[in-house]
């Protein structure tokens, strides 16, 4: 069998951690010959992969679309797939990913976030419409969805892939609700990264690890995400700061955990945060070339995490490791609320006001969580994600038929 994983993200350490548990699974199956990997990114070097090896092929495509590329995307999503093929044909970009699909023989969409939804990604939506035209089985495999976005033809294809894919399942409520609000089957999850059992042992912790340290992940949400845009730079780097001192005044070490790395990756702000702590003992900026396995070492050993990225707070649970959840979209509030994890989490956009961010209410949140100690349900939650992220992924061998 041969199986191809669309729209796997990457330059991203968390949707690296999700990928390589699937695609970990899935190599553990004799009954699958081949397992091709077609990356959301247009541009990402070999050691970029999220894995490579036994059965996997990993193909990049570029996205640098040029105005016959967008036509022929646009019209294959209006035309009947017997006309559209022709003019997909005359786009190398497109002709090459079609092929990819053509010959696959089941084909699953990687674990990720709301590019069906706010990011309105058009390719990603193409490579899952395309499959569904050619017949493929095919999964969509525990992803974040919704609200689905206004514009007419983006939101017609959107409901039409979602109600046709052969599998769905999802990882958080609020894309539970968007999904029975549409009237779709789907499986209720939780994160992929769950689903791994791998751990990085031979990894060698550096120098801070000889000493009490926790973990801080900041996100520069005003340089990317719709939602933060008009928030400026201002009250975000200040909240950081503020965190960050707070845990410098404990003569506790502060480590900042890239989860970008490649061309948009998050080295430059954390310098420019350092940049304006001025007094930076204590503080560490770890690699972003470190991976995902490697990441999640460096956080097992860690006192406390403070995460603005949602997979930073996946790999606390995974973990163990206590923590304070600064979130930004439904994705890591429904997470934590499904696991009745409420008491440790923030919502940025709760407390935004007139575009300016609530200090004190956060840091009083961050005093109390890192106070408290031990999270004593910790370890039980880690146990129950894992069984949720197994049984997810047995009912989709299941479903479709894959031989052990």
């Amino acid at each position: 069998m041969n199986i191809t994983v669309i729209n796997q993200h990457t330059s991203n350490h968390g949707d690296e951690a999700a990928g390589k548990a699937l695609l970990r699974k899935l190599q553990s199956y004799n009954s699958i010959d081949n397992i091709y990997v077609l990356y959301n990114a247009g541009k990402i070097s070999e050691d970029e992969y999220v894995l490579t090896g036994h059965k996997i092929e990993n193909i990049i495509i570029k996205r640098k679309f040029k105005l016959y590329d967008k036509v022929a995307l646009i019209s294959s999503m209006l035309l009947p797939i017997g006309i559209s093929k022709y003019l997909l044909f005359m786009s190398t970009i497109l002709r090459e990913q079609y092929r990819v699909i053509y010959n696959s023989e089941v084909v699953v969409n990687a674990p990720g976030g709301v590019n069906i939804g706010p990011y309105q990604d058009w390719v990603y939506l193409w490579r899952l419409y395309i499959s569904i035209k050619l017949k493929k089985p095919t999964a969509i495999y525990s992803i974040s969805f919704g609200p689905i976005p206004k514009n007419i033809l983006f939101n017609r294809i959107s409901r039409y892939v979602l109600k046709n894919s052969t599998f769905i399942s999802l990882r958080d409520e609020k894309s539970e609700v968007y999904a029975k609000e549409l009237g779709i089957n789907f499986i209720s999850s939780i994160d992929t990264a769950f689903l791994d059992d791998y751990a990085d042992n031979n990894f060698e912790l550096q120098k801070f690890a000889n000493n009490d340290y926790v973990v801080i992940v900041p996100n520069q949400l005003y340089n990317w995400h719709p939602n933060f845009k008009k928030l400026g730079d201002s009250t975000l780097d200040k909240l950081y700061l503020k965190i960050i001192n707070y845990f410098l005044e404990k003569n506790v070490n502060v480590v900042l955990l890239p989860q970008l790395f490649g061309s948009q990756n998050d080295i430059h702000y954390f310098k420019k945060l350092c940049n304006m702590l001025g007094n930076t003992d204590g503080v560490f900026i770890a690699s972003e070339t470190l991976s995902s396995d490697m990441q999640q070492s460096i956080v097992r050993n860690a006192k406390f995490l403070i995460g603005a990225r949602y997979h930073s707070i996946v790999f606390s649970i995974r973990n163990n490791t206590p923590f304070l959840s600064l979130s930004y979209e439904h994705k890591m509030e429904n997470m934590l609320s499904k696991l009745n994890l409420d008491n440790y989490n923030v919502s940025l956009v709760e407390n935004m006001n007139n575009e300016v961010l609530n200090h004190e209410d956060i840091l009083n949140k961050v005093d109390k969580c890192f106070n408290q100690g031990e999270y004593l349900e910790l370890e039980k939650k880690s146990d129950e994600v894992k069984k949720i992220a197994v049984d997810t992924f047995e009912k989709f061998i299941s479903y479709f038929r894959v031989r052990k």
